[in-house]
């Protein structure tokens, strides 16, 4: 009987992982997957971008998203225990750009924060869901902003019991565990 129970508590962990990654993804578009790791309580978000982005750019672009979390995050008054920012670029004409912060401090508006500045930054060059669903279900549905944070703080309370990655295609948001 306590395995049944410790199961039915870990799928409803997993259930509250899972509603949040999928909550980020369907609320910001700009986001193209999100990765939960539960071993070390991280979150990181991944934009795409169609474009080479030359060295200097990317230093730059690095350097104005820390400055811009540095004084976000000295308003708020919560300092990140971990933040990470790393750009990939395997193809022509392809970047990505990972932001890894810790579960503990993250927060929707800090996701926000992190979404328009590469909205503003990469304009048309930023890779969305080429459905046409997820932002005007977003806009139908008047997601709530509060609905992203107090799911924050269910995961941030209890200990995930697996890692899990989502995506974005076709309209759907797609969780896979690790």
């Amino acid at each position: 009987m306590l395995n049944k129970t410790n199961s039915n508590n870990s799928d409803a962990r997993s259930a509250d992982g899972v509603s949040l990654l999928i909550s980020i993804l369907m609320r910001f578009p700009q986001i193209g997957t999100v990765q939960f790791d539960s071993k070390y309580r991280l979150l990181t978000l991944n934009f795409m971008v169609a474009q080479t982005v030359s060295t200097a750019d990317l230093e730059s672009l690095k350097k104005s998203i820390a400055a811009h979390l540095k004084a976000y995050h000295f308003v708020i008054g919560k300092t990140p225990i971990l933040l990470k920012i790393t750009t990939k670029q395997p193809y022509e004409k392809f970047c990505m750009l990972s932001i890894v912060r810790d579960i503990a401090t993250l927060s929707k508006g800090e996701i926000n924060l992190l979404s328009t500045l590469l909205a503003e930054n990469f304009r048309e060059c930023l890779i969305l869901d080429g459905s046409e669903f997820a932002p005007e279900f977003v806009d139908d549905v008047e997601f709530p902003d509060e609905m992203i944070d107090s799911m924050f703080e269910v995961v941030r309370a209890q200990r995930a019991v697996s890692s899990l990655t989502a995506m974005r295609e076709n309209g759907q948001v797609l969780v896979f565990k690790k």
